[in-house]
């Protein structure tokens, strides 16, 4: 039986784990997942996520879903993709980042819910932004996600203007979930 050799990292030290078959799936970055919302929404979640990337060799990724109507393919929305990928650069910019720092993903589908459930990667970091109603649309979406199983950061926009965010926390707790009476 051959023993495979160790790898030393240049930093120094070892690293057992390292294995050059895994090397090439392995990222060792985090990942925050910004989903468009709204314009002010979206700029106010943009702009929490630079605050809290700052100092972390993290990646953020800028997810917006555009829904697609039933009676065209799914290939070719009402609204064309290079449009909807220069709103979400705009954004990208007015929010203080750097184009190639954010990767903006469009995801055409039929309904938003079902793909971002296939589409998030299990325990996501996500951010949403929006105003901080229990009517609004953004509000029930980071607790969707926060019951899927996702790590949510909810980002409030205070003002119209979305200079002013203000961070909460989205995550249910477990007395606020419903679970199903058990029947004996």
């Amino acid at each position: 039986m051959r023993l495979g050799r160790i790898h030393m990292p240049a930093a120094g030290g070892y690293d057992a784990g390292y294995d050059d078959i895994f090397a090439s799936n392995f990222d060792p970055h985090l990942r925050l997942t910004v989903i468009h919302t709204t314009t002010e929404g979206t700029l106010c979640a943009l702009k929490l996520a630079n605050r809290l990337v700052k100092d972390l060799s993290a990646r953020i990724r800028l997810v917006a879903t555009e829904v697609v109507p039933f009676r065209l393919p799914l290939e070719y929305p009402m609204i064309s993709t290079n449009f909807l990928r220069q709103r979400q650069t705009r954004l990208v910019e007015e929010a203080g980042l750097e184009a190639d720092t954010v990767s903006i993903e469009i995801c055409l589908c039929r309904e938003p819910k079902k793909a971002l459930r296939e589409y998030l990667p299990p325990g996501s970091l996500v951010i949403i932004g929006g105003k901080k109603l229990w009517w609004r649309v953004e509000q029930r979406w980071a607790k969707w996600l926060g019951r899927a199983g996702h790590q949510v950061v909810f980002a409030e926009v205070k003002r119209a203007e979305a200079t002013i965010c203000k961070f909460s926390q989205a995550i249910p707790s477990h007395r606020s979930l419903k679970y199903p009476d058990i029947v004996r």
